[in-house]
């Protein structure tokens, strides 16, 4: 396992990480953090890069949504966005910001590396997740590939993300392995609303076998009635296009 997520890492970085961008015109940046030191801080190492430059900082997602709403002929290319703001959370103002200027690219900067919040930002509209642990060069790195229109992870970041789909994909194998290939008939006809009577015609078994089928999709998926059927066979992709 170990081997197979440094291998994915590997191809996960060079598709979507460290693409260095060309060094156009001023490439202009909004921080939006609760933290005033951190704001500070940012602003001036960011403004030690030439090419780049702070418009403004702001304390919360609230604040930001007002100041986009006041400076629409003047918004910044990338928002520095911390997920965990009063207000308004960055995860909120993110997917707000991609609704109505879609031309505004985020950036997460943030301390919480929970896949949650990594795939709940990336769910709203963010072209990179970068932690605060990390240095200059790499945050300078970050808003170069997210400018030149790709995605950046830093390392801590792309192994959760990862990690997150291999044991996704573990999960879904196993929940798959449960069912024979009897059920999953049952249950894809169940999904269609066939009745029991129906489902017996069209696979050619008798109605008690059918209800037979029922009481073990049930046993096995632990649900409680056939809505909860469907919404297993959803959640577990057990249907065919």
């Amino acid at each position: 396992m170990y081997e197979m997520e440094q291998n994915l890492f590997i191809a996960f970085k060079s598709t979507f990480g460290r693409k260095r961008g060309k060094h156009m015109s001023s490439i202009r940046l909004l921080i939006a953090d609760d933290h005033k030191i951190v704001r500070d801080g940012l602003r001036a190492l960011l403004e030690e890069i030439s090419d780049f430059t702070v418009t403004a900082d702001v304390a919360d997602g609230s604040e930001l949504l007002e100041h986009c709403k006041n400076h629409q002929s003047d918004l910044p290319d990338i928002i520095l966005m911390d997920v965990n703001m009063p207000e308004v959370n960055g995860i909120e103002a993110c997917k707000i910001i991609k609704d109505t200027y879609d031309q505004v690219q985020v950036l997460a900067l943030t301390m919480m590396q929970g896949k949650e919040h990594i795939r709940d930002m990336l769910q709203a509209g963010s072209s990179g997740y970068v932690c605060k642990n990390s240095d200059i060069n790499e945050l300078e790195d970050a808003i170069r590939t997210v400018y030149s229109g790709n995605y950046y992870f830093s390392d801590e970041a792309a192994y959760s993300v990862l990690k997150d789909l291999t044991s996704d994909e573990e999960a879904k194998k196993s929940n798959n392995k449960e069912l024979t290939n009897r059920e999953q008939e049952v249950l894809e006809l169940i999904c269609q609303e066939f009745t029991n009577p129906e489902i017996a015609d069209k696979l050619y078994i008798s109605v008690r076998t059918v209800d037979a089928h029922r009481r073990h999709l049930l046993q096995k998926t632990g649900a409680r009635n056939t809505a909860g059927l469907v919404r297993y066979a959803m959640e577990h992709q057990l249907l065919n296009s």
